[in-house]
This record gives structure tokens, C-alpha cells and sequence, in this order.
């Protein structure tokens, strides 16, 4: 899948959220500077981590922390709001095609981005870098203050900003402002002739700011930002969250040494003084006292109007926004989720009866029925078919089955009930049988695979994907006639070869996978990405955006191994020959013409059964 979608859809919702962050500032103008900047700060780690990310956490675990959720309007709301670009890049070629011209064009266009980013990408490198050296040299150029009036007024503030680890202060002999150079060993740029210049009491105003840096680690966040301004340099929110970071801290340093009992209007002369006659730091993450709008840091100094801690419905409001841009994502992604999901029932069975038996006909037909009551039977079935319609799973899905089992036939009549829990029966009746019979042990995996993502081909579906058509009944599941020569009435699960070919005549959720295609009647979409997973022999995962229920009429030549019905491709099955009305078309080029759809090659999350150990029946 090519990367621009992901990256339009991330710059968007950092955007976005930036946008949030300002108005949650609005929020807190009347509140002290640090919990501004906190919000600030969190805008600018937004760009550092993609709700992508998240949200493939998210479809990592929801298969096994969730039960299968219907599709609804508010994930599709929130997929139009958040995902706005994942609409695939064949949704706007022209019906006639590329010019020769175009199609040049839209293949050096990414190219020259790529290109265009690296080269600002570097240039920023290369500046943050070689101020980064000037300071170094700076700080190696300069001897440690050991003793003297800087040295016990530094140690007294550190005391009283709670500071374990004591800052080193050394003397600079360069003409840039008093400034904190490191994160984990931080050292003070003295310079080396401000207390000269500076009243005793300013002296400790300044010192005071920079502690106040120290114990806010100012230094660790301006270098996230800075990595943040390298790799998003061409994004003007970044750097207007950068300004507002300097601003927001400056600030709250300010506060802070006022709260401390320094005198407004010291403190204020101090600042201009050192403003007037030392230059400033040359990098956002060596923190010193000048930054923001002078004037404006000056008046609010003098006003001294006592800003608000943040009160209790605040902190809870703050609290909940964290969390709701952390779980959300993860949740959608949750909800969401590829739903391969091995033994998806969690219902528990009683066997009452078992029949198990080798079959060594030879013959190419095989057949799996489920009949009311608790009867399930089945006829000529490979062992690897057992274990699919165990777990309910495609056979891609499953690893770790001895050979033989491609070839063994088996076939199985089992009557059951239920115990407790509520889901499929029968899945979890074939679980027991091979626990029983064939020893299974296995163990469950989430794998990162190819897969197919469903999408839409361009504004609106296909000719043959309509909303389902009212007036088809619900599924009846009637008590079958004793008598084997009576033919018995169509059932929910399609038996393998049967082929109903009126699709107004079919019942309410039922599809046919016949020789010639796909009927499905009042389906959901995600219903028959997860049926053209046994047709492409990889999972398919619904990420057309359509609501609702759908009837499916899709015409193609299936492949000479595609099983038809809910236990997916049944390996070893013999290649059925195409009837004579077969449209010629394989799948890939069948579903974009008649239902309008796509499916997209990409990686995700699959579930996987790894087998351990299977033996061969005691009767076999």
C-alpha cells in the first residue's frame, strides 16, 4: 500500500488536534502557564505518534478482547472525520485513463516530494547541528564555579525546587545570555561577567529561572519538538506550536521565580538588563531567560495577577481528553478489527453421539450439512477441513498440520447440545471431536500478513451491489422428515456443490458460492469480505465506509481449488469445470466492474492456529 495515504491521513489528524489544543488553551488562559504548555507539548508529541499506530494496537487485541460488533454509523462517521484520505489511488484515475503525460507525471510527483522533504529535512539537521557544536564548544571552553555568592544562591534554590541532583555552573566566556546546557547532567552557562552587571538580588531572580528550567525538564521537550520541527520543517503549525512552547515556558519559569519571592519589578529589571546586553541561546534546547514577546513577558511579570491552579473539574477534564486520544484509537481499532477469530463461539457442547470413520472411496464429492436440533454430518472431508470448521477459520489461517491431513478423508456424524454460553454449536462440537479423537493440541496467534483491504473503486458501488430489497423472510430451520429418500429444505449453512441461482427467492442472510459466481442476500459488507477470503486464499477485511445491508449478485470463473461455503477452500477438493455461462473473468477484474469494489493488497493482523500435535484416529 503505497505510505501517502497513511501520512495525508496522520498530517490531518495532527492537525486537527492541534486545532483542539488551542481551544483547550482558551480553555485555561486564566490558569497558571505550565498546564498550557503541557497541552502545547502534547499537540507537538501528536505528530511523533500516528493514530494508525494506535489503532493497529487496537486490531491487534480487539479479536480477542471483543465479540464481533456490528457495523454502525459512528465508526464510519468517525473513519470520514478522521481517514479522509485512505480512498485507494485507483478511485481517481479518469475512466479513459492516464495520458502518457499524466501517468509520467503522477509517478515522478512522489519521487520529487520525497526529494523536496529530504533535502529540507537535511538543511534542518545541518543548522540544528552546527549551532549544536558551537555550544559544545562553548561549554568545553568554559572552567567550573567551585565557590563564591552564585554557587550557595544556585545550591539554596535547588533546595528549594526539590532538586536532588546538583546543576554544575560553569563560567562562560562567550556573550550569550545564562542558559542550561544537557538533560541528564545539566550545566549552567554563567556568563562570566553578568554579576558584575546585575544587583545581587537579580542575580538570584535569574538563577531561580533557571532552576525552574532544570526541574521542568524544558531542555528533553524543546529537543522532542526540534525532532518534530526536522521531520514536519514543512508544516507552519509545527513551528507555530514551537513558538508557543517557548512562550508557554518562559512563562511558567516566570511564575515560578515570582512565587519564590522574587520582587516583580527586580526580577523584570533583570531580564532587560540581561536581554539588552547578552545574546540569546542559539538553540530552543539550551533554555535560557529570553524568548516569547519581551514586552508582553515584562507586563505580566508586573501585574503579578496570581494565575489559578488548575481546579478539580479541569484536571478531571484533562485527564479524560488523554485518555480518549490514547483508548480511542485503540478501541476503534478494537471494534474494527480483522475478525479471522479462531473458535469465535464461546458456547460449550455436550456430545451425545460421535461417529467417526475413515473414507476411502475415492470420490470427488464431499458435503458438510448442519441439520436442526444439534446434528451435524459430514461426508469425504480431508482432515485440514475438520480442523477449519473447528475453528471456523481459512486455511491459511492455520500452521503446524502434519501433511497427511491433505489427504486423509474422513466421515463424521455428531449429535450435540449445548451446556452453556451462547454462539455457533458446531465449531465447538468438531473442537471436542478432534481433542477426543485426534489429540489436537494447539495454541492462538495474531500474525502481521498479507491481506486484502475491501475498498471502494470510486464515489458509489457497483450495478450488482444494491441495498437489499425488502421481502425476503428469515431463515426457518424446520425439524427434517425421519425418511432418508425425502429431499430436505435448504438450510442456512449452504451445502458444498448446491447452487441456488434466484436471488430473490433466497432467504434473509444466505449466500451460494456456485460455479459461477457469488449470490449473497441482505448482507453486510463485511459479511462478504470476510466470504471472498476463501476465494482469494487471504483474509479480506470491509474497508469500503458502506452501511447498511447490501444484496450481492457477483459473476466470475472461480479457480480450479475454491470451495464454496462457510468452511472456506476445502484442500484436495477436485477443479469443478465452469458452466457455459461463465463471464471468463477472475475475481480481481470481476468485483470492480459489476460490484464497484477493490481489493488492495496490504499487511494487518490475522489470527492463526498453530497446530502442536495431531495424530492420526485410533480407527483409521
Amino acid at each position: 500500500m503505497s505510505p501517502l495515504p497513511f501520512i495525508a491521513n496522520h498530517l490531518w489528524q495532527s492537525t486537527l488536534f492541534a486545532a483542539c489544543a488551542a481551544l483547550a488553551t482558551l480553555g485555561l488562559r486564566t490558569n497558571r502557564a505550565g498546564a498550557r504548555y503541557l497541552v502545547w507539548l502534547a499537540a507537538s508529541i501528536k505528530f511523533l505518534v500516528p493514530f494508525g499506530w494506535l489503532a493497529a494496537i487496537g486490531r491487534t487485541i480487539g479479536p480477542w478482547a471483543l465479540p464481533r460488533i456490528a457495523a454502525g454509523d459512528l465508526p464510519a462517521a468517525v473513519d470520514a472525520v478522521g481517514v479522509p484520505f485512505s480512498r485507494p489511488l485507483a478511485a481517481f484515475v479518469p475512466a479513459g485513463g492516464w495520458t502518457s503525460a499524466a501517468a509520467s507525471a503522477s509517478i515522478a510527483l512522489p519521487r520529487l516530494l520525497v526529494l523536496a522533504w529530504t533535502a529540507g529535512a537535511m538543511a534542518l539537521v545541518w543548522t540544528w547541528w552546527t549551532r549544536w557544536r558551537r555550544v559544545v564548544a562553548t561549554v568545553d571552553a568554559s572552567p567550573p564555579i567551585c565557590d563564591g555568592p552564585e554557587v550557595d544562591a544556585l545550591r539554596r534554590l535547588e533546595r528549594a525546587a526539590g532538586l536532588r541532583r546538583p546543576i554544575a555552573l560553569v563560567a562562560s566566556p562567550s556573550a550569550c545570555e545564562p542558559g542550561v546546557f544537557g538533560v541528564r547532567r545539566p550545566r549552567l552557562l554563567w556568563p562570566a561577567r553578568i554579576s558584575a552587571l546585575l544587583a545581587p538580588a537579580q542575580v538570584d531572580a535569574i538563577l531561580a529561572h533557571e532552576v525552574s528550567h532544570v526541574r521542568r525538564r524544558d531542555n528533553l521537550a524543546a529537543g522532542i519538538h526540534m525532532v518534530v520541527e526536522t521531520l514536519f520543517w514543512f508544516h507552519p503549525l509545527v513551528w507555530w506550536i514551537g513558538a508557543r512552547l517557548v512562550e508557554e515556558r518562559e512563562r511558567a519559569c516566570d511564575e515560578a521565580v515570582v512565587r519564590l519571592g522574587s520582587e516583580p519589578a527586580v526580577y523584570a529589571e533583570g531580564i532587560l538588563r540581561t536581554c539588552r546586553l547578552f545574546a540569546a541561546s542559539p538553540l530552543p534546547c539550551v533554555a535560557g531567560v529570553t524568548g516569547s514577546n519581551l514586552a508582553r513577558r515584562i507586563e505580566r511579570i508586573m501585574r503579578d495577577d496570581g494565575r489559578e491552579e488548575l481546579g478539580g473539574w479541569k484536571r478531571l477534564a484533562l485527564a479524560l481528553a488523554v485518555l480518549a486520544v490514547v483508548c480511542g484509537p485503540i478501541g476503534l481499532g478494537a471494534v474494527n478489527a480483522p475478525r479471522a477469530r479462531a473458535a469465535a463461539s464461546d458456547v460449550r457442547v455436550v456430545l451425545d453421539t460421535v461417529s467417526l470413520k475413515a473414507n476411502t472411496s475415492g470420490e470427488p464429492r464431499v458435503m458438510s450439512r448442519i441439520e436442526p436440533g444439534g446434528l451435524y454430518n459430514g461426508v469425504n472431508l480431508t482432515a485440514r477441513a475438520l480442523v477449519q470448521s473447528a475453528f471456523f477459520v481459512q486455511p491459511f489461517q492455520i500452521d503446524g498440520m502434519p501433511d497427511w491431513t491433505d489427504l486423509a478423508r474422513y466421515d463424521i456424524t455428531m449429535k450435540f447440545h449445548s451446556e452453556s454460553g451462547q454462539g455457533r454449536m458446531w465449531p465447538a462440537a468438531m473442537l471436542s471431536v478432534l481433542q477426543e479423537r485426534f489429540h489436537l493440541s494447539y495454541r492462538r496467534e495474531t500474525r502481521q500478513m498479507p491481506i486484502y483491504a475491501l475498498v471502494m473503486k470510486g464515489q458509489a458501488p457497483g450495478a450488482q451491489l444494491r441495498r437489499a430489497s425488502p421481502g425476503c423472510e428469515e431463515v426457518v430451520m424446520p425439524v427434517p422428515p425421519r425418511d432418508v429418500g425425502t429431499p430436505r429444505p435448504p438450510q442456512s449453512v449452504v451445502e458444498v456443490g448446491r447452487v441456488m441461482t434466484d436471488l430473490s427467492a433466497m432467504p434473509c442472510g444466505v449466500w451460494n458460492n456456485g460455479p459461477s459466481g457469488l449470490l449473497m442476500r441482505k448482507v453486510t459488507l463485511d459479511s462478504l469480505a470476510r466470504t471472498l477470503s476463501s476465494r482469494v486464499n487471504r483474509f479480506v477485511v470491509d474497508q469500503t465506509g458502506l452501511i447498511g445491508e447490501f444484496d450481492v449478485e457477483l459473476h466470475y470463473t472461480p479457480g480450479p481449488f475454491e470451495g464454496p461455503g462457510p468452511l472456506g477452500a476445502l484442500r484436495g477438493a477436485p477443479p469443478r469445470p465452469s458452466p457455459a455461462d461463465a463471464t471468463g473473468l477472475p475475481i480481481f477484474t470481476a468485483l470492480p466492474e459489476q460490484l464497484g469494489l477493490v481489493l488492495q493488497p496490504t499487511t494487518g493482523p490475522v489470527d492463526v492456529i498453530v497446530v502442536e500435535h495431531f495424530d492420526r484416529p485410533s480407527n483409521d
